[in-house]
């Protein structure tokens, strides 16, 4: 393998012409754009990629693409209003850029983070995880009690609801002739209460019996399904895993008056910066061929029966331990931290950043001297486009831990009503005038 750098540079051409000259206070610039790229050369890449051996290497490009630029055509003409066939035009040709000689407007606006970072590796160890088993068996037979109850008593929530509230009913005439000799307020308010917190106990205990029992328990069937399924039928075992991060972007836009051309016409410069960034970790996974297909030994790793899955299984079976997660991805690194790795044979990581610059010209009529009237306008707009690409690959030694990253879930995320429905159910709430 050799190294090879190669420098490529694209010119471009900013100019704006009045007529046929250019303009002499934005003279024509010349500007020169990376085209660079340097990396490690792989003989027989493709051959190793359809083999299933590692074909990475360490590169790093930072690459910049016109994608579709035109320029402008705009022509005015005014006459004089005391004496119409004075008459006065312009032609103008080009494009005036924001970014003509301002290298800033492609410098990235956002860069990579560390929930960037944890998600991919998330991703990529969730995966890892899957291709040693296909349900966690340890889990599973942790979470059984709760999950045969659930079936004995369905919607047992709902039912506790219906009947205390059904009691209340009941005793509502005993309770009100009794508090009326004190006051009716009283009894009313009273009343309201205790029929709120049925209903309220209800709503919360049916909302977690479906989030935390009826979901995982069918995505467990499902997954026990699935297994039982694939030691039948011994699936061909994936060589490569990849774990990216969401590509998260970030859009800055603009409209502003460039340039007043003349006493009766301006141009209008419209642009566009969107940055976008993302994280790919990708894997080898070497299998050992003459490992067994049958027996228990193979059903107890595909049901998740491993010593790695023991501190992992404690942690899920805390109590509460997902609201720890909600804030702090703390059960995503102890579940990474005890995943088998031997099975990596490879490891690449590559991150990318692409920069999309685009703007318009547009000519506007603008009077600025009275004594003159529009006679004929037309304005045909430019439009340049300019993107860039930011690459680097690197061939790490082991695969990192995921990042501890502090987070607050989103406005629409389900876990907000997860947490008001552990909240409503708490015995020691009350709901207030």
């Amino acid at each position: 393998m050799t190294l090879k750098i190669t420098h490529d540079p694209l010119a471009y051409t900013y100019w704006w012409k009045i007529g046929t000259s250019y303009d002499g206070t934005v003279p024509p610039l010349t500007t020169l754009y990376a085209r660079d790229k340097s990396g490690v050369t792989v003989p027989g890449w493709r051959k190793k990629l359809a083999d299933g051996v590692n074909a990475s290497s360490p590169y790093s490009c930072d690459l910049h693409r016109m994608a579709g630029n035109w320029n402008g055509e705009h022509a005015i003409a005014v006459r004089n209003i005391i004496t119409p066939s004075n008459k006065q035009a312009f032609n103008y040709s080009g494009h005036l850029s924001l970014a003509r000689g301002n290298s800033n407007y492609l410098v990235p606006s956002i860069g990579l983070t560390a929930s960037d970072e944890a998600q991919a590796l998330d991703r990529l160890y969730n995966k890892i995880r899957q291709e040693s088993y296909g349900i966690n068996g340890l889990l599973f037979l942790g979470e059984l009690r709760e999950a045969i109850h659930m079936l004995r008593h369905p919607a047992d929530a709902m039912h506790k609801a219906v009947s205390g509230y059904l009691n209340v009913l009941k005793s509502v005439r005993k309770d009100t002739a009794r508090r009326l000799k004190q006051r009716k307020g009283e009894s009313d308010i009273y009343f309201v209460r205790r029929r709120l917190d049925h209903v309220r106990k209800g709503m919360s205990g049916s909302w977690l019996e479906l989030q935390f029992g009826v979901k995982p328990f069918l995505s467990d069937m499902a997954d026990i399904a699935q297994t039982a399924v694939d030691l039948y039928t011994k699936p061909r075992k994936k060589d490569r895993v990849t774990g990216r991060s969401t590509v998260r972007s970030d859009v800055i836009s603009t409209d502003s008056i460039f340039k007043r051309v003349n006493s009766w016409a301006i141009i209008q410069n419209r642009s566009k910066k969107e940055t976008s960034v993302s994280l790919q970790y990708k894997v080898g996974m070497k299998h050992q061929i003459d490992a067994p297909i049958a027996g228990l030994t193979n059903v107890k790793d595909a049901f998740g029966f491993q010593w790695q899955n023991f501190i992992p299984t404690i942690y899920e079976l805390i109590p509460y331990s997902f609201l720890v997660d909600y804030f702090l991805n703390l059960g995503n690194v102890i579940s990474a931290a005890c995943t088998d790795t031997s099975s990596i044979d490879w490891i690449s990581r590559t991150q990318r950043t692409k920069v999309q610059f685009e703007e318009s010209n547009q000519m506007l009529y603008s009077n600025g001297d009275s004594a003159w009237e529009l006679d004929s306008f037309q304005s045909f707009p430019s439009r340049f486009a300019l993107n860039r690409v930011i690459l680097t690959r690197t061939i790490p030694d082991s695969l990192p831990l995921p990042p501890f990253v502090l987070s607050v879930p989103g406005a629409d995320s389900l876990k907000w009503f997860n947490m008001a429905a552990l909240l409503g159910g708490a015995r020691d709430f009350r709901f207030r005038r």
